[in-house]
């Protein structure tokens, strides 16, 4: 399966070490979700707060077979799932 917006926003918050906050400082150093999974390490090393094994867990993409399985979950249980850039993310959170 190729990946596609919703692969990669889901494959960022499925990445060891990667909560809240690092997920947004990587969206917003990088450009998007997608951009941080075509970021150099050295780029992504110089990001603050991200360390060599989150660096790692990007830069192997290993991360996109659990993706795989949550679409499925999600298309399945017809869940709507949303990312924090997504116009309907409730702003409080």
């Amino acid at each position: 399966m190729e990946p596609n917006l919703l692969s990669y926003q889901m494959a960022l918050t499925l990445i060891p070490g990667v909560g809240d906050v690092n997920g947004k400082r990587l969206v917003a150093y990088c450009g998007g979700a997608e951009a941080v999974f075509h970021e150099s390490r050295t780029a992504l090393l110089k990001i603050p707060g991200i360390g060599q094994n989150t660096v790692n867990s990007i830069v192997s993409q290993q991360v996109f077979h659990l993706v795989e399985k949550e679409i499925l979950f999600i298309e399945k249980n017809e869940v709507e799932p949303l990312f924090f850039t997504d116009k309907n993310y409730p702003q409080r959170l």
